[in-house]
């Protein structure tokens, strides 16, 4: 359990803030017959435009839901597999390859998530292409050439 003890107070403090960015400075308040709904938090008091609250809560929201698809839904199989005594060995393989994809897949998350990160990416992979321009030069000479 002490190998896990940093992972769990990491994946708390994050819930945390995400459990604080809904309940106090977004507050999203639904009407859900038809769907709609308006922030009331804090954000809303300070003037922060709404657009740009329900960005920030729906990155914190997928920056949550990333991490917990990627992690706990194969323990998760593998603890019903166990319980069940079911074993498929394909399951088995793609439980351990989405696991040790952890890392890369929150990599990719998160670039794909935050415009700095996107654009940095953007500037390294793309490769500019330099302006050519073509420089025709006319010589003319007003003496003849001897040719020997």
């Amino acid at each position: 359990m002490d190998s896990l003890k940093w992972v769990l107070l990491h994946a708390h403090i994050w819930y945390a803030i995400c459990d604080l960015l809904y309940s106090k400075l977004v507050v999203p308040y639904m009407f859900f017959p038809i769907g709609g709904g308006i922030p009331a938090g804090l954000l809303s008091e300070w003037n922060i435009n709404g657009l740009i609250q329900m960005y920030c809560a729906a990155t914190g929201l997928v920056g949550i839901i990333g991490p917990f698809i990627v992690c706990v839904m194969p323990i998760l199989y593998v603890v019903s597999s166990i319980m069940t005594s079911y074993y498929n060995q394909v399951l088995n393989n793609m439980v351990y390859v989405l696991i040790s994809h952890h890392g890369f897949l929150n990599t990719i998350l998160m670039v794909v998530l935050f415009a700095p990160y996107r654009e940095y990416t953007k500037s390294l992979i793309c490769i500019k292409k330099e302006k050519c321009a073509t420089v025709s030069i006319h010589i003319e000479t007003k003496h003849a050439l001897k040719l020997t």
